[in-house]
């Protein structure tokens, strides 16, 4: 099945009402079902260019998604593990992008090692006004219904997933 037959898009103008009902269908947990490439077949793992990595210069990664809680007030949490929790804002940029803006807290670890990571590297970091570290990591959404969506994934795969809550 072609996801240009499979998708049904209910995007149209980006109007602050349209931004407003979809943050309501996007408010809750979903979970991920399965990646599908663009015919719509399911895949296990996809491949990813890493030149120059003493891996090989093309990796296989295991095809799979964080859980995704996207709560009212605009705060979410992205579950790879038990352990690995990203936790910040979102938002939508528009009907088809939502943005996650991780929030790395001064004074940790974490934040210590981004810092002299970009001061190293010559990045230059976002912070808000109490000087926390901002990252805006956008995703495409492909397709939005009440009980599921797709993500696109790399450059042609998507992710499936259903709203539990």
């Amino acid at each position: 099945m072609s996801l240009t037959i499979w998708s049904i898009s209910i995007f149209g103008q980006n109007s602050a009402t349209e931004l407003d009902s979809l943050s309501k269908i996007l408010t809750g947990v979903w979970e991920i079902e399965k990646v599908i490439d663009e015919n719509g077949n399911t895949v296990e793992s996809i491949s990813r260019k890493m030149k120059g990595s003493p891996l090989g210069d093309e990796i296989k990664i295991k095809a799979t998604g964080p859980k995704i809680t996207l709560n009212e007030d605009g705060s979410y949490e992205l579950e790879f593990t038990s352990e690995n929790i990203d936790k910040g804002n979102w938002f939508l940029e528009n009907s088809n992008t939502l943005i996650f803006q991780l929030v790395t807290k001064k004074g940790t670890g974490s934040y210590s090692m981004l810092k002299s990571a970009a001061d190293m590297f010559g990045k230059k970091l976002n912070y808000d006004s109490d000087d926390n570290i901002i990252e805006n990591n956008g995703r495409e959404i492909e397709k939005l219904d009440l009980d599921e969506m797709l993500i696109r994934y790399e450059t042609s795969y998507y992710q499936v997933y259903k709203k539990r809550k």
